[in-house]
């Protein structure tokens, strides 16, 4: 199987060569449309296979152009194993540049959001926050709705911190070391991100005795896998209203800057 895989790219490798070149006989010559043998595809995984394959089969003349061409490195094909560490150090380059680009927006966005929310009076019954207290569907232009549009991930953060689940700065650390192994787990860490917002969200239920476990997994689950920008816009509301309300069970997991 990787020798028949080599030798496709290699074929792909050479039939760019040839067609930048200005070879118009190349896909005919080289058997594209008339495939090789299937011996071929295992055999011939050098060039020196492929020019000969081209003499043999009467093109001599494309296969001495294609000989004098790889006589120069810069034209030889890159190996299975470099085109391989080339596509790992571009998606290295690329998920660290968005890991990078997070981390500078979470610290601007602590640093704008530094002191708030305060604890406010108690001016709401407890007992309407043992259910949340705007559905999914409750958006409207303010900042907590266009901050879990734009910055989810930090929102989310923000409001694990507030209710004491974890620190700010740890939350984000969390989703970056997911996001950074994402494309590496062919798609672990996607469950294991669901896994950690789901526990967080159950977490929230239980700051404010509402139901939870049972089949709240499940809905908290659909919830997140439907829309996690409004399931973020719906806690973040949550914990906002509950500093502004100065709820009781708030007021032990409320972060020291925010009292």
């Amino acid at each position: 199987m990787l020798a028949g895989w080599r030798a496709r790219m290699r074929g792909a490798a050479l039939f760019a060569l040839a067609a930048a070149s200005g070879n118009q006989n190349f896909r005919k010559a080289t058997a594209l449309d008339n495939p090789a043998p299937e011996e071929f595809k295992f055999e011939y995984t050098g060039w020196v296979g492929i020019t000969d394959l081209l003499a043999a089969r009467g093109h001599t003349q494309l296969a001495d152009t294609l000989s004098m061409k790889t006589q120069d490195p810069s034209l030889m094909p890159l190996s299975f194993s470099e085109m391989k560490s080339m596509q790992v150090l571009s998606t290295l380059r690329t998920v660290g540049a968005v890991c990078g680009i997070f981390a500078v927006l979470a610290f601007v966005y602590a640093h704008l959001k530094e002191g708030q929310p305060t604890l406010g009076k108690e001016t709401t019954d407890p007992d309407e926050f043992k259910r949340f207290r705007h559905g999914l569907c409750s958006c409207k232009l303010d900042t907590i709705c266009c901050t879990s549009w734009t910055l989810c991930g930090i929102r989310w953060a923000d409001t694990s911190a507030m209710a004491g689940i974890a620190t700010f700065f740890g939350a984000c650390v969390i989703l970056i070391v997911l996001f950074f192994f994402w494309p590496f787990t062919f798609g672990l860490t996607f469950w294991a991100w669901l896994g950690v917002v789901v526990v967080n969200r159950q977490k929230i239920r239980q700051t404010f005795n509402m139901q939870a476990g049972g089949c709240t997994w499940l809905e908290d689950a659909a919830t997140w896998l439907c829309c996690c920008c409004c399931a973020t816009a719906q806690e973040a509301r949550q914990l906002e209203e509950a500093y502004e309300c100065s709820h009781p069970a708030i007021k032990s997991v409320a972060v020291p800057n925010r009292q």
